[in-house]
C-alpha cells in the first residue's frame, strides 16, 4: 500500500476497522471479548458518535466519501466491506476529499 500526504491508497482492511473501534472502546470491551468482523455495534456498546467517528477516519484516511447505505451497517465486516465498496465505485461527481 501506498500513501499520499496522510492518504492511504489501498483496501480498508478489517484489522484498520478493528484498531478503530478498538481505540474508541479501550478499557470498556471485556478482556474475553476480541473483536472480529461478525462483531456488532450494538453488542460492543460502540456509540453512534463514535461510529460516526470511526466512518469519518477511513473517509480522511483512503479519501472516499460512504454513501447513505452506511446506515446499514452492523458489524464491523458491514462497515469494512462497504468501505472497499465506495472506494472501488465511487459516486458520480465524486472527487479525492480536500485535504
Amino acid at each position: 500500500m501506498t500513501t499520499n500526504g496522510s492518504r492511504k491508497l489501498g483496501p480498508v482492511t478489517s484489522e484498520e476497522v478493528q484498531a478503530l473501534v478498538g481505540a474508541h472502546l479501550r478499557r470498556r470491551l471485556p478482556a474475553d471479548v476480541e473483536l472480529g468482523e461478525a462483531s456488532a455495534f450494538d453488542e460492543l456498546g460502540l456509540s453512534s458518535l463514535q461510529l460516526v467517528d470511526v466512518v469519518a477516519t477511513l473517509e480522511e484516511r483512503h479519501g472516499f466519501r460512504f454513501d447513505p447505505r452506511i446506515l446499514e451497517a452492523r458489524t464491523l465486516g458491514d462497515l469494512t466491506a462497504l468501505a472497499n465498496e465506495a472506494l472501488a465505485n465511487p459516486a458520480p461527481g465524486d472527487g479525492p476529499l480536500s485535504a
